[in-house]
């Protein structure tokens, strides 16, 4: 399951998730959807395919996304988005 998060300028920020049929694969995409164009752009990715995860976006504007990398280890990371990693 993806994870989003609404930016304090009201894009909303879409984190990994799975892909294709059931049970999917885990993807590193990272989305920022702007609703007001609408449009989608890709802006980056996480460092590992995450599919199941949970994202909040932190008060200085950084997001932070912590997740299950293939179902074992407990991974998290906090970046601003769109900024490489």
């Amino acid at each position: 399951m993806h994870a989003q998060v609404t930016l304090g300028d009201g894009r909303v920020l879409v984190i990994g998730g799975l892909t294709g049929a059931i049970p999917g694969k885990p993807t590193d995409a990272c989305d920022l959807i702007d609703l007001s164009k609408p449009r989608i752009e890709k802006v980056g990715s996480l460092p590992h395919p995450v599919g199941l995860l949970t994202a909040h976006v932190l008060p200085d504007g950084r997001v932070i996304a912590i997740g299950w990398q293939d179902g074992f280890a407990l991974r998290s990371r906090a970046q601003r988005p769109g900024a490489e990693h």
